[in-house]
């Protein structure tokens, strides 16, 4: 009897161990297949950020040499780099690089009337804008991106990358922007007051207009920088729309829509529409009051 239990119970204890034998067996290998694909998507994200950052590295190198840029009535000229992430959608990673190019223009052009300021500086800023762009157009970041965002399922890497060279002048007692609403701004250093000056005042049309920050006009007008917007006697807007694919339009091509209301109003009085220029820069670029 003790023979027979022995004998039964070998077996059972023997084909249960066979059992669990193959079972132990794939649990290891899922376990080794799991941790090989940890470790590959590792070295996979460390290959990507250290090419990333060495190209990014390169780009900025060769916009800084710009500093070496020449003109006759250019003393220096001083860049500075600076870059921020957006999310969008949550997995749409986007680099905005921002070039703050700073030049410093000889005392000759503050002698210079008006119009002949406009067209100087507005070459500068064509140029140096466009040598910016064409450095990034050609640059190896740029197609990297778009070569690893048509790869990429993980969601860490950079979906779009774009840059903003922003052009800005100044002389000993003046500092210059060239725009595209504001043809030309100008405004002694140390102060507030800007005198804005658009294609008709330029070309000597009509007279320019001043503006302060301090001052508050009634509402917005055209030609109006946008961070002076909140700053009318409407005070902030009530409602901010931005336009349908902000994020995914060019600069040149986004807007942003203010709006008032009056209390217990379904509808605004006044709505008053930013454009942004190629160095995005917002203007309102046109308002509608309405007899509500």
């Amino acid at each position: 009897m003790a023979k027979d239990f022995c004998k039964e119970y070998n077996s059972k204890y023997q084909n249960r161990h066979h059992f669990n034998r193959p079972v132990i067996g794939f649990s290891i290998v899922v376990l080794l297949l799991c941790l090989l694909v940890s470790f590959l998507d590792k070295v996979s994200r460390e290959q990507y950020w250290k090419q990333f950052y060495n190209m990014k590295s390169k780009l900025y190198n060769s916009i800084k040499a710009e500093e070496q840029y020449n003109n006759e009535n250019i003393k220096s000229i001083s860049i500075i780099v600076t870059d921020s992430n957006d999310n969008i959608y949550g997995r749409n990673k986007k680099l905005k690089i921002k070039v703050d190019i700073c030049v410093s223009i000889k005392a000759d052009v503050d002698k210079l009337s008006i119009l002949d300021q406009y067209q100087i500086l507005n070459q500068y800023d064509n140029e140096l804008s466009s040598l910016i762009y064409n450095i990034f157009s050609n640059s190896e970041i740029k197609q990297f991106v778009e070569d690893t965002n048509k790869e990429d399922g993980t969601g860490y890497k950079y979906k779009e990358i774009e840059i903003y060279p922003i052009v800005k002048f100044k002389s000993l007692h003046w500092e210059y922007e060239v725009g595209k609403y504001i043809y030309l701004t100008k405004k002694r250093k140390g102060s507030t007051d800007e005198i804005k000056y658009t294609r008709d005042e330029v070309y000597g049309i009509s007279k320019p207009s001043y503006s302060q920050k301090v001052y508050k006009p009634k509402m917005p007008y055209e030609g109006m920088k946008e961070s002076y917007i909140n700053f009318t006697e409407l005070g902030s807007a009530t409602e901010v729309e931005k336009c349908r694919d902000f994020y995914k339009l060019r600069m040149d091509h986004r807007s942003i829509t203010y709006r008032w209301y009056r209390d217990g109003y379904r509808f605004p009085y006044v709505v008053a529409t930013v454009y942004y220029d190629d160095n995005g820069e917002g203007y309102v670029a046109y308002v509608i009051k309405y007899d509500n």
